[in-house]
C-alpha cells in the first residue's frame, strides 16, 4: 500500500508541475554565470526524460519531511525522485530542464470545472 500512497503522491506532483508550466508564457533563462545542465556525454538515452525538474525542495507527500530535490518526467509519467546529481542520468537533447533555484513545489489536484456566477 506505500507504494501505491508514493505513486498518488508522485501524480499529484506531476500534475502540479505541468499545471505550473502550462501556465508560464515564457520561461526566464538562467543567469549567464550559471552553467546550464549538460546531458551526458554519451548518445542520448533512451530513457532521457521529456521534463526535468531541478535545484528544488519539492514535496513528495510520501511524509510531512519527505522532500526531494529533483523529478524527471518521460511521457506524462514520473520516472525519477530524487537528487539533482541523480537526475542528470535522464536529461538528453530533447529534455526540457527547468532550475527551480531553491523554489519549493508542491504537489496539487487541478479540475476542470465551472461554477457559474450565483444570481442575487
Amino acid at each position: 500500500m506505500k507504494k501505491r500512497d508514493r505513486t498518488l503522491a508522485l501524480l499529484l506532483m506531476l500534475a502540479m508541475a505541468l499545471a505550473l508550466l502550462s501556465g508560464c508564457g515564457s520561461m526566464a533563462q538562467a543567469p549567464a554565470a550559471e552553467a546550464p545542465m549538460e546531458a551526458p556525454s554519451a548518445e542520448p538515452a533512451a530513457d532521457a526524460a521529456d521534463l526535468v525538474l531541478t535545484n528544488g525542495t519539492i514535496q513528495t507527500m510520501v511524509s510531512e519531511d519527505d522532500t526531494a530535490e529533483a523529478v524527471a518526467v518521460k511521457n506524462g509519467e514520473i520516472v525519477y525522485v530524487g537528487t539533482s546529481e541523480g537526475v542528470k542520468d535522464f536529461i538528453g537533447e530533447g529534455t526540457n530542464v527547468i532550475d527551480l533555484a531553491g523554489k519549493y513545489v508542491t504537489p496539487a489536484l487541478l479540475t476542470a470545472t465551472f461554477t457559474p456566477p450565483a444570481r442575487i
